[in-house]
């Protein structure tokens, strides 16, 4: 048995035998061997191992013992297996189970707030949410206007902007002082060698990046079709409702025409039963606001049909509505 075991075996048996608990309120799990307990947690999801490590004590030192070579591979299996879009390993001085919260949760690192909308900045190693990110950042343009800082020095630094596709480049503060203070320390015979130092450190750190947010475009990717499927799978139940008198309450085609919908497929994070809490009375109640639309347009187009006037993009559109309509008649008298 290697010493990582050993210790291992040493810590879980003793933080388990000074939690036991009275036999009425004792899990079964307290009492499985720490081999057989760590053998369960191989094939459990990131979600539930961060989930089990705050059930109490015990758990927590069981999954949260850093040294433990065993421990950090059980953190890693988990992460390839059901996020396999990340491949890539933990940032200089994360633990396994540390980039994994890093990964799911939705906290900014710097105002601590939960659930607020976040992004990633790998050039600085954090998660952080757009007023955090903008406080902490200085355009380019705005680094000439403060004093003593050179503004060259972003030549070695690698740029972060708060969405995708905008030009809108900014630069770490914090970063950009100690450059521009390391460099001010140097002679200037030493400036040239660490310009050379820093040029090269800063292509290995922009090739680390490029595979950094290559792998967030997989993930981006891979997030927007499970959301797809899980908010297609409600709407499937919700097209599954009758009527009274048996006919369907809801159907897709309708359903598919909610500004909210379209709008809910666009967002960047999985789909849960809080998004759907969320979603399901708006659609609903587009859902009517639409009906009553087409129905209007309906009543209006049979009164002028004759008129040449008519709008042909309304035309088309009543039709298809009164063709799924008929479809779904048909559907429900089958």
């Amino acid at each position: 048995m290697t010493s990582d075991k050993i210790h291992l075996n040493m810590t879980t048996s003793q933080t388990r035998s000074a939690s036991i608990l009275p036999n009425t309120t004792r899990s079964p799990l307290l009492v499985l061997p720490p081999e057989t307990f760590l053998q369960i947690c191989k094939s459990l999801s990131p979600a539930d191992l961060l989930s089990l490590s705050t059930v109490c004590k015990t758990f927590y030192n069981d999954l949260c013992h850093n040294d433990s070579i065993t421990i950090q591979e059980i953190w890693r299996k988990s992460r390839l297996d059901y996020i396999p879009c990340r491949e890539l390993g933990p940032l200089e001085g994360m633990t396994e189970r540390d980039y994994i919260k890093f990964l799911m949760e939705d906290k900014c690192g710097f105002c601590g707030v939960k659930n607020r909308v976040t992004r990633i900045y790998w050039e600085r190693g954090v998660r952080a949410c757009l007023g955090c990110f903008r406080e902490k950042t200085i355009h380019e343009d705005s680094l000439s206007y403060i004093k003593n800082i050179n503004p060259n020095m972003i030549t070695f630094l690698s740029s972060s902007t708060h969405k995708d596709g905008n030009k809108n480049w900014r630069y770490w503060f914090n970063q950009v002082q100690s450059k521009n203070n390391e460099f001010q320390l140097l002679s200037q015979s030493e400036r040239d060698d660490w310009i050379k130092r820093q040029s090269f450190i800063f292509a290995q750190r922009e090739q680390q990046l490029a595979l950094r947010r290559q792998e967030d475009d997989r993930c981006r990717e891979h997030v927007l079709i499970e959301r797809r499927k899980a908010i297609n799978s409600k709407l499937e139940e919700m097209c599954s409702l009758k009527n009274p008198d048996g006919s369907q309450k809801y159907t897709r085609f309708i359903l598919d025409m909610c500004p909210s919908l379209e709008r809910c497929y666009k967002y960047e994070r999985p789909f849960n039963e809080r998004g759907w809490i969320i979603l399901k009375p708006k659609l609903i109640k587009e859902y009517h606001e639409i009906t009553e639309r087409l129905v209007v347009s309906s009543d209006d187009g049979s009164s002028s049909r004759d008129d040449e006037s008519s709008d042909d993009e309304s035309d088309a559109r009543m039709a298809m509505f009164f063709l799924a309509y008929a479809l779904n008649s048909l559907v429900n008298h089958s």
